[in-house]
């Protein structure tokens, strides 16, 4: 048996939009699979402190949102933003496909600020938790919305 993967299919090609098209999902032939395991993290139990960040998963391949990360030990690959807990437990993520848009019902404030407003979207609003990122992240306008 070989490493083909040509017959995995995840969604349908006939319902992409076609390339070029402003609001065409990159992602969309896996996009069933991330929404699902979205999904699936809503029942994981939440701690009070969680980390947002960012990860890049390795991978050499041809792609268009592939990044290139210079301080990293592996310098390509897809660039995720994840908030977690203090065990790892991935409670949102976020594959960067270049562009970071404005979350629904939330001012813009900024790439790297908007980042974490969507992650943090899904946490439990009762729980106080504590948010921990770096100053990448933050803004006093960020900060603000917390």
């Amino acid at each position: 048996m070989g490493r083909n993967k040509e017959n995995l299919h995840l969604n349908d090609n006939a319902n992409a939009l076609e390339p070029g098209t402003p609001d065409r999902d990159k992602l969309h032939k896996i996009r069933p699979l991330i929404d699902h395991l979205l999904l699936q993290f809503l029942d994981l139990p939440q701690e009070q402190m969680i980390n947002i960040d960012e990860q890049l998963v390795p991978f050499e391949g041809r792609s268009g949102i592939k990044q290139y990360l210079p301080n990293t030990p592996y310098k390509w690959g897809y660039k995720i933003f994840v908030a977690c807990d203090t065990k790892g437990l991935v409670h949102s993520f976020d594959v960067f496909t270049g562009k970071i848009e404005k979350v629904h019902n939330c001012p813009d404030l900024a790439a790297s600020s908007n980042i974490v407003l969507k992650l943090v979207q899904n946490l439990d609003k009762n729980a106080n938790h504590l948010l921990y990122f770096d100053n990448w992240f933050s803004s006093e306008k960020l900060l603000v919305e917390l």
